[in-house]
């Protein structure tokens, strides 16, 4: 099931046996969505466990928002980092794919490893550019769909929330004070460990690609130098035996010419006494 970046081509042919008109089935659709496409931990907002009895307390897992993820990156280890890519800003990267590349990595990171969070995020930065949607493989994938699947599989560390089991009977007033407590401090401060690790752990990655285009490029380089130095060495006889026939031939002009002058002068002078 898609909503974006598909296309279709149907024919007009009606096959045989099948029904001759479209009828509305959105509640069919969105139960085989729900079953067999949507993801686990799609929904970012709290989820919820009902038990209808009111003898059996109600708990609750709170999710991290997208709001509440971005404070956080921001105010990790690498935040300034982060706030750099998020803002779109490519300094100290090769490439802008380097920059989506290692902004996703840290929303890798910061969501769990859910995908559709983001995409959801990454569409919001200032690194979102049309390229993101554009189909770049063989198997009908874009360009932003295979860049999250690189930075979920590269990242082996995920931030965890410390998840705030509020228990309260129903009807139980909500100002009591250890619950108002337990809500406010259910979600606990990231350990920038895991994340500087995975940042560092990529661009180490980059840099190490990065060495080796110079060695390769150095290698070249150096090969040329070589084969001028080799091909130098060859000329060298050829321009010396040059340089000696040109000196030859100069001398003997001159020979020719000092010989020439001789004669004039000799001609002149016989000129004179007749």
């Amino acid at each position: 099931m898609y909503d974006q970046s598909r296309f279709f081509t149907v024919t007009a042919e009606h096959v045989r046996g099948t029904p001759t008109v479209i009828n509305e089935r959105q509640d069919a659709l969105e139960a085989i969505h729900e079953e067999f496409v949507a993801e686990a931990d799609d929904d970012e907002d709290a989820v919820v466990d009902i038990n209808q009895s009111e003898d059996t307390p109600q708990k609750q897992v709170l999710g991290l928002e997208d709001s509440a993820l971005l404070e956080k990156g921001r105010s990790a280890g690498n935040g300034e980092k982060f706030d750099q890519l998020w803002r779109g800003n490519t300094s100290g990267y090769d490439s802008q794919s380097e920059a989506d590349m290692a902004l996703c990595c840290m929303l890798a990171f910061w969501t769990g490893g859910n995908r559709v969070q983001m995409d959801r995020l990454f569409r919001q930065s200032g690194l979102i550019r049309g390229k993101w949607d554009d189909v770049h493989h063989a198997d009908g994938s874009t360009y932003g769909e295979k860049t999250l699947e690189r930075a979920i599989a590269v990242t082996d560390d995920f931030y965890e929330p410390t998840t705030s089991t509020v228990e309260t009977s129903v009807g139980v007033a909500t100002t009591d004070t250890d619950t108002a407590s337990t809500l406010e401090g259910g979600i606990a401060e990231p350990d920038s460990i895991g994340i500087d690790r995975v940042y560092l752990e990529e661009k180490n990655d980059l840099l190490e690609t990065r060495i080796d285009e110079l060695e390769q490029t150095i290698a070249d380089q150096r090969d040329q130098i070589e084969q001028l130095t080799a091909e130098r060495q060859q000329l060298r006889p050829i321009v010396e035996q040059q340089e000696d026939d040109l000196e030859g031939t100069i001398e003997t002009a001159s020979e020719k010419d000092e010989g020439s002058s001789s004669l004039r002068t000799r001609m002149q002078r016989l000129w004179r006494r007749n």
